[in-house]
């Protein structure tokens, strides 16, 4: 039963057929989800990886970070963006611990997704984490979204080391925070929150 329901998952387009197939493998116990994540390796296609990746959670909450960690690793970005998802639908503790790995990784693409599925879950068990990368980081790209993590108005460590300001963004209909800290004048100079 197992194979048929994991090769299910691997074959089907349908969202709600391959959910189906996990919440029968949750049924069956952790040997389903456990063969449905041994299939997140490389070499695996990466349609089959996203596929996994949209019902892996269904399946079992179990030893989830192994194959975040193997989708994180492959090449294509879909894959990733896939493994991120996933990380946004566990459960808040396990995915503190997931992304406070991926945090930490020296890999400047997946440490910035990390830093904005941290905001969206809002994570403030993650601050250190975040601190330390806005402590550390040469790149505006990741001090602007460590900026965004934690808004200058809410936590006074950010007010104090960048000079951020409201935004209305267009593009969605909330005000985001925008840092001005820029690494050709870094450490930024103190500033004040509007």
């Amino acid at each position: 039963v197992v194979p048929r329901l994991v090769e299910l998952i691997l074959a089907s387009e349908d969202l709600d057929i391959r959910r189906a197939a996990a919440g029968a493998l949750r049924v069956v116990g952790g040997a389903g989800q456990a063969e449905l994540a041994k299939r997140v390796k490389t070499g695996t296609p990466s349609e089959s990886l996203q596929r996994i990746l949209s019902v892996l959670d269904i399946a079992g909450r179990e030893g989830l970070a192994t194959p975040v960690f193997a989708a994180l690793d492959h090449p294509e970005r879909s894959v990733r963006d896939a493994a991120f998802s996933l990380v946004k639908r566990v459960e808040r503790p396990m995915a503190a611990a997931i992304l406070r790995r991926t945090l930490a990784m020296e890999n400047a693409e997946i440490q910035l997704a990390s830093l904005g599925v941290a905001a969206d879950l809002a994570l403030a068990d993650l601050l250190p984490d975040v601190i330390k990368i806005a402590e550390t980081t040469m790149d505006d790209a990741r001090a602007q979204s460590c900026c965004l993590f934690a808004t200058c108005r809410s936590i006074p460590w950010f007010s104090s080391r960048f000079q951020c300001r409201q935004q209305h963004s267009p593009v969605v209909d909330h005000p985001r925070v925008s840092c001005d800290a820029r690494a050709s004048r870094w450490p930024p100079s103190p500033g004040r929150c509007c």
